[in-house]
């Protein structure tokens, strides 16, 4: 993934795998993308977290 961003020209924005998602949801505002590579505690990829997942299972688990 991290190649695949390099060659877009972008770098890829990360963050650990013990993150809060308003660290993940401040991270998209502040480099206007969509989605966050997550690195465990080895710095490997360990998932992505998209807008959509923040939208649906962040903001979706606060409604009643």
């Amino acid at each position: 993934i991290h190649d695949l961003l390099s060659i877009a020209g972008k770098p890829a924005v990360t963050c650990p795998d013990t993150a809060p998602l308003s660290q993940v949801a401040r991270l998209m505002s502040e480099h206007t993308i969509g989605a966050v590579m997550v690195l465990d505690g080895d710095r490997h990829l360990a998932g992505v977290v998209t807008d959509g997942d923040l939208a649906v299972r962040g903001l979706g688990q606060e409604l009643p």
